[in-house]
């Protein structure tokens, strides 16, 4: 996953988050279920725009993740707004150990189920939140792409196998992609398809996947309404892991 934080990756995935705001609905839901005096620990945070949105209804956010240029990305953030109850760490989550407890973690679309219970058992005292893909495929690629794993219908399953009591909810986001043109358009598919030969990707091959966007700085969109699925676990369940 690490193409991700590829230059471009990072620029496109830094549009769709102010585009549409996604991790501002996460946040929101998050803070339905998290006291909010609560140090929370956003686990793999990429951009750290989930980190963002949850800053403002939580005392403490600690954004982990081990690629800096996804960080940088939220450093900036939080110097341009000022945020001073985020703190940036620069680790691998899987091997990084707290000062102390968190009281919560938020794991969004990051690792699998059974990884994410055995790291939380040992850096959380509180409540755990998963947050799982509830689509089968791919989004931009242009062929049928299946997803193997990290997804809901997985981490429901492996919940049921090991026994773990949870809460789960469901939601629904806009997920799509803005474009600033057609080569921006263009080269984001080139970029993210799983295809082999992807010269052969051009405006004509996608623009039944945009729509016109009446904007100055972004004229093209691809929508995407998508489900993801929310599971919520007390560490206090987890002795048996």
């Amino acid at each position: 996953m690490m193409f991700l934080w590829e230059p471009e990756m990072v620029r496109y995935m830094k549009d769709a988050y102010e585009y549409n705001g996604t991790h501002l609905t996460v946040g929101a839901k998050i803070a339905e279920w998290l006291p909010h005096d609560a140090h929370i620990c956003d686990a793999g945070c990429g951009l750290g725009y989930l980190s963002l949105a949850m800053s403002t209804y939580f005392q403490k956010i600690t954004a982990v993740d081990t690629a800096s240029r996804p960080l940088d990305v939220l450093r900036d953030n939080i110097r341009l707004n000022r945020i001073e109850n985020i703190d940036v760490i620069e680790e691998d989550i899987y091997t990084h150990v707290p000062q102390k407890p968190y009281d919560a973690m938020v794991f969004s679309m990051f690792g699998s189920a059974e990884e994410n219970l055995k790291l939380a058992k040992a850096q959380c005292v509180g409540t755990v939140m998963m947050i799982f893909k509830n689509w089968e495929t791919h989004r931009f690629a242009m062929i049928n792409s299946p997803i193997h794993k990290c997804t809901y219908g997985h981490s429901k399953a492996a919940f049921e196998m090991l026994s773990i009591p949870y809460q789960t909810e469901m939601l629904k986001l806009e997920m799509g992609q803005p474009f600033r043109s057609r080569e921006d358009a263009v080269a984001f598919y080139r970029l993210y398809s799983r295809e082999s030969d992807t010269a052969s990707i051009d405006f004509n091959t996608i623009k039944m996947k945009l729509s016109d966007n009446h904007s100055e700085i972004f004229p093209y969109y691809s929508h995407m309404d998508r489900e993801v699925g929310i599971f919520i676990v007390k560490t206090s369940d987890l002795d048996g892991l």
